[in-house]
């Protein structure tokens, strides 16, 4: 620990009694270092910080707007303050910091007090939807937060159930792992370059759970920016639409196999919605009935047999009546 022009008992003198939370801070290459802290600070901490780091202290994506604010303020010189939010079991706290840079003998020193400030009936009603919300895409999307690097730092419990790995399997790890070799490099450099400018990319992906197995989903990346319009992180949302892809699939298949069935039958099949008029007629209606595609879509099916009755009793006629095949896309 660097001395400095404020010693200890001088600072738990002035700041011991305050209501707020008072740190003393010297900047220490890209980090801060604690110099002291008051009584009410040390409540925050199940251990000292004196001469440890923030990065010790603090998991990064919370240290970060830290480091943040006390560097605005360093390069500003002058006071600065701010307000962050803090989501727990037991509600919503909001702290507003108030940040003053000190130089002194070719030192940097922070002196951050922060308060907690009461919530409006506003701000909890946002609140409250805000976690409703939150809950809400938990229960039906694959949601992951990285840094600016791609580098994964929260994943929710649906990620997990979906993809076979834990938690502390993929958190600062790349999406890599779930990568199953479906997509070539231009795709994902065109979704890289989409959201490094700021731009939200969406789009299908195949992905590869941990035991091997592919899974579909529709995701949705979104650059999230700090104060100064820099990017930090990427929000990842995946709904998982493999079930879906599987089922248009089928029905491709199917209308595949229908098709091979008719355009090769002797046979007069039709296809009729609920009233009778045709939606779907075999090729062999042209040439037995003599009549052009065109003019027998849309047409009353059974006038059309009672006007042709003399050529469809040399034919068999097959109703698919009352059906529709319908590709929902």
């Amino acid at each position: 620990m660097s001395k400095s022009f404020l010693n200890h008992t001088q600072f738990h003198l002035l700041y011991d009694l305050s209501d707020e939370y008072v740190f003393f801070m010297r900047k220490e290459d890209s980090t801060y270092v604690y110099e002291f802290i008051n009584k009410k600070a040390a409540e925050l901490f199940s251990e000292n910080p004196i001469g440890r780091t923030l990065d010790e202290c603090f998991s990064e994506f919370h240290n970060r707007t830290i480091i943040q604010q006390y560097n605005r303020a360093c390069a500003q010189k002058g006071s600065v303050c701010y307000q962050d939010h803090h989501c727990v079991q037991s509600g919503t706290h909001i702290n507003e910091t108030t940040v003053i840079p000190i130089f002194d003998n070719g030192n940097t020193y922070i002196l951050a007090m922060t308060r907690e400030v009461s919530r409006t009936q506003d701000l909890r009603e946002s609140t409250y939807l805000l976690e409703t919300y939150r809950e809400a895409i938990n229960e039906v999307a694959l949601v992951a937060m990285t840094n600016q690097k791609g580098i994964i730092e929260v994943v929710n419990d649906l990620f997990e159930k979906t993809t076979g790995f834990k938690k502390e399997e993929v958190i600062g790890k790349s999406f890599h792992m779930l990568n199953s070799n479906y997509h070539d490099e231009s795709f994902f450099k065109d979704m890289w370059d989409t959201i490094s400018n700021g731009h939200i990319w969406n789009g299908q992906i195949r992905n590869r759970t941990r035991n091997g197995s592919f899974f579909w989903v529709n995701a949705i990346v979104v650059p999230i920016k700090d104060d100064l319009g820099e990017i930090e992180k990427f929000l990842t949302v995946q709904f998982d639409n493999t079930e879906k892809n599987r089922m248009l699939k089928d029905l491709r298949h199917i209308e595949r196999s229908f098709k091979l069935i008719t355009e090769y039958s002797n046979d007069l099949i039709a296809i009729t919605d609920a009233d009778g008029y045709l939606l779907y007629s075999s090729p062999s209606h042209e040439t037995i009935l003599n009549y052009d595609k065109e003019e027998l879509l849309g047409s009353y099916y059974f006038n059309l047999i009672a006007d042709q009755t003399e050529a469809v009793s040399f034919a068999k006629i097959k109703m698919l009546d009352n059906f529709r095949l319908e590709l929902l896309l």
